[in-house]
C-alpha cells in the first residue's frame, strides 16, 4: 500500500531512532502528538481535547509497517502497544 498521508512527508527511516515525536494536526483545529518509542514498542498519544489517537495509532503502524520493509527490519504488528496519556 502507498503511505499513509499524515506520513507522506516524513522522509526519515524511523528504525535509526530511539524516539520519535510526532505533531499531528487535527481537522486543522489543534495539535496532538504521538510518541513512538521504537525500544519499548510504544506508542503514546497526548490530545488535549480528550479524544483518544488509537485510530491514528493504527494509520501509523501501516506506516511503520513499509518503512521497515525498506529497511529490511523485522517488524511483528501485534507486539506495538498503544497508550492514550493525559494532555493538561
Amino acid at each position: 500500500r502507498d503511505t499513509p498521508s499524515f506520513c507522506s512527508k516524513w522522509n526519515i527511516n524511523p528504525f535509526d531512532y530511539d524516539l520519535l515525536l510526532l505533531p499531528v494536526n487535527l481537522n486543522s483545529t489543534h495539535w496532538a502528538f504521538l510518541a513512538v518509542s521504537m525500544r519499548e514498542i510504544l506508542v503514546q498519544g497526548g490530545n488535549s481535547m480528550k479524544g483518544s489517537l488509537r485510530r491514528l495509532f493504527l494509520i501509523l503502524l501501516r506506516w511503520l509497517r513499509l518503512e521497515a520493509i525498506k529497511a529490511g527490519k523485522q517488524f511483528v504488528e501485534k507486539d506495538w502497544v498503544y497508550e492514550d496519556v493525559a494532555v493538561p
